[in-house]
């Protein structure tokens, strides 16, 4: 598997579906299997389900495992039936924000018409992992200070890190692409 998952934000999803349930952790049986169709028109039969951390403040919760499913389904209904967040899509990119401090916690960038959400595996989250709410700022401080240490870092990288800030706030930002 390669070392970046990509999720298909689906606003037509009723569940997150995934047949990596290596993926996953908190992962159960079900008592009773529960059918799924899938967009293909064929009908899947899922036994397991389990939770996933995206991000380190976002959970993905319930993850039904579906057998021989070729792709990652993040589904923007439930994940707003189980959250506090906010999604905003917009022509290149999705975000995710908390809806009270509107704090950026994920992005999805749009690709052949579809929105992805790319998770990376060498950055899997269990529940003692998640940091704090109030640790949000300090998170995005380290990231800005990040940004001085590459020496290839472009616009769209320091973009990014910003939570994808105002074309208003960006141009307050130094950018040196000489160096």
């Amino acid at each position: 598997m390669a070392s970046d998952v990509d999720w298909i934000v689906d606003t037509g999803a009723s569940d997150h579906m995934t047949s990596h349930v290596e993926l996953l952790h908190d992962v159960q049986q079900l008592s009773k299997p529960i059918l799924v169709c899938l967009p293909d028109g064929s009908v899947k039969s899922v036994h397991q389900t389990g939770s996933l951390f995206i991000t380190p403040q976002l959970l993905l919760k319930p993850v039904l495992v579906v057998p021989d499913f070729r792709q990652n389904l993040l589904s923007v209904g439930r994940l707003l039936d189980t959250t506090n967040l906010v999604i905003t899509f917009f022509p290149h990119v999705c975000l995710f924000q908390d809806h009270s401090s509107k704090v950026t916690l994920g992005t999805a960038g749009r690709k052949h018409g579809l929105y992805w959400f790319k998770q990376c595996q060498t950055c899997q989250y269990t529940p003692t992992d998640v940091v704090p709410d109030h640790s949000c700022s300090d998170s995005l401080n380290a990231s800005v200070d990040s940004v001085g240490d590459s020496k290839h870092c472009s616009i769209d990288v320091i973009h990014a890190r910003l939570g994808h800030s105002s074309m208003d706030k960006m141009k307050h930002v130094v950018f040196d692409s000489t160096s």
